[in-house]
């Protein structure tokens, strides 16, 4: 769910003639209020008073869902406080803990946090007819042949991941040409779901230089040996060979476009299959 800023003026309320200190709130697409952690006082006792006389404020407006934004370490001494007025733990970064509170009588439709990571792999193929290979220093396994890949970093594209990961591990630059496929998987790290995309990847040049820290050993190695190694069964053999299907000319893939959003500022990377992508 993606919570937009109202473009009215956020709301100011002074709540009582024996303090200076206020809470601003954005009024969010979905009538809910978001907290300005900057208006938040960095007594505990003090933000106990203010926070309760803003939630009743609230809650004769009629809001939702309140998040409430509290930065750490700064502010760590107010999280008691926001927990005993009957905040949840919605999620948490290295700055900050976000907490929320759902005010109706009615059932809390504010949504969870992050349900998914994101992984990417490179299916690199030069003109021989070889695919790109590597084995990992660390992780589960280190012992097999596989694909160079990781995980997106915030804010990057499936696309910007796939170039990005081969280049770090083997060296070799990249452009991108389209999505195979992917895996979904719901028994991932922390309880969380994981979606593993393939991308088919035209190399620059093929001259590997690895990632000392974390790789062991790159190659090139033939399509036809690798996918024939006897540990490449069920969901990753299927991925490989849609990267084989592809260079065939029997599969179409998935490419992708950045496209304005129009009613907001910015682009979206839109993908889809296109049959045209290759003439």
């Amino acid at each position: 769910c993606l919570l937009l800023m109202s473009s009215l003026p956020p709301p100011q309320h002074k709540f009582s003639k024996d303090t200076n200190a206020d809470l601003l709130g954005f009024v969010d697409d979905f009538n809910g209020i978001i907290i300005d952690s900057k208006s938040l006082p960095t007594d505990k006792e003090m933000f106990g008073i203010v926070l309760q006389a803003s939630l009743e404020v609230w809650k004769q407006e009629k809001r939702k869902g309140i998040w409430l934004k509290i930065p750490l370490p700064t502010h760590a001494e107010l999280i008691t406080e926001a927990i005993g007025q009957g905040f949840e733990c919605h999620h948490g970064e290295s700055g900050y803990v976000m907490f929320t509170k759902w005010l109706p009588e009615t059932p809390n439709t504010i949504p969870a946090y992050t349900s998914h990571f994101v992984g990417v792999g490179g299916f690199v193929l030069n003109d021989k007819r070889e695919i790109l290979v590597i084995k990992e220093k660390n992780g589960p396994v280190t012992s097999i042949w596989k694909v160079p890949g990781g995980t997106a970093d915030p804010g990057e594209d499936i696309a910007e991941t796939a170039v990005r990961e081969v280049l770090e591990e083997t060296g070799i630059p990249c452009e991108f040409e389209c999505i195979l496929g992917f895996r979904q998987l719901h028994t991932a790290r922390f309880g969380k779901s994981d979606m593993y995309f393939i991308c088919y990847l035209k190399p620059k040049h093929c001259d590997i230089k690895i990632q000392e820290s974390e790789i062991a050993d790159a190659k090139w190695m033939d399509l036809d040996e690798f996918l024939n190694l006897k540990y490449y069964q069920g969901v990753y053999k299927k991925l490989l060979e849609l990267g084989k299907d592809y260079a065939d000319g029997k599969r179409d893939g998935i490419v992708a476009e950045s496209l304005p959003v129009v009613f907001k500022p910015g682009n979206n990377t839109v993908y889809y299959t296109d049959n045209q992508s290759r003439l």
